[in-house]
């Protein structure tokens, strides 16, 4: 695989508490194969990986207001790019004993998305808070799907295959927080939300990260510091 990125972005700051900062990304992916005998073997009444390539310009701008020297508020919009994997596009596997197979998909694209972040970040000198909400829409959304069934030696066999998704929406919120509440001494943590749907389908979208979060109590000097961190979900 080979790929390359190139950005530019400009951030401009005015004395009103302002802050805009325009950025624009340029991606390129191309995937070439070479087959051995054992994917060939594998996947040989299967559909056969390709060679991949595609790439896109993805522009973004973000927002900022200081409303004080503690509080700023941020708004970012943004476009994506995300090449299939190498792995998503070209995977021959079997297991009968687990009766699975996961099968290349020689037409995979490349997915595409555009969002939104609207949020507030407080900075204070024992206290630190952000709070962020989120929008996105994707369009060939790349997800791994059950495409059927099939049986070898009489075994039932689950047949997995990535593929791309043709609209996708996924939106969600998260909070994080910190107080270093003696010397040395910080309790943090944070929690995330998200919740997708398949928009061609109409139906949720099952891949999205369930709610989740972690609590952090950690001390720290300048030659050593520890840390416990419960994380859950």
């Amino acid at each position: 695989t080979d790929r390359f990125g190139l950005f530019v972005e400009n951030q401009m700051r005015w004395d009103n508490g302002w802050t805009v900062t325009p950025g624009l990304r340029y991606d390129y992916y191309r995937l070439s194969l070479q087959q051995d005998a054992l994917s060939q073997k594998i996947n040989q009444n299967g559909p056969q990986a390709s060679d991949l390539s595609d790439s896109a310009l993805s522009p973004k701008l973000a927002l900022a207001y200081a409303f004080n020297d503690q509080i700023t508020g941020f708004a970012q919009f943004s476009t994506g790019f995300r090449a299939p994997p190498f792995d998503d596009a070209t995977m021959a596997f079997m297991n009968a004993a687990h009766g699975y197979e996961v099968l290349p998909n020689p037409n995979l694209k490349a997915e595409t998305s555009r969002g939104i972040e609207l949020g507030v970040k407080g900075r204070w000198q024992e206290v630190e808070l952000d709070v962020s909400v989120f929008a996105n829409r994707y369009r060939d959304f790349l997800e791994r799907q059950l495409v059927g069934q099939r049986s070898v030696q009489g075994r039932p066999l689950a047949t997995y295959q990535y593929g791309n998704v043709g609209k996708v929406s996924i939106h969600g919120a998260e909070v994080k927080a910190g107080w270093r509440f003696a010397p040395h001494w910080q309790i943090s943590g944070a929690l995330a939300w998200a919740e997708g749907d398949n928009d061609s389908e109409g139906t949720p979208l099952t891949s999205v990260e369930p709610l989740k979060g972690h609590l952090k109590l950690a001390y720290s000097t300048e030659p050593f510091g520890a840390d416990a961190k419960l994380r859950f979900a």
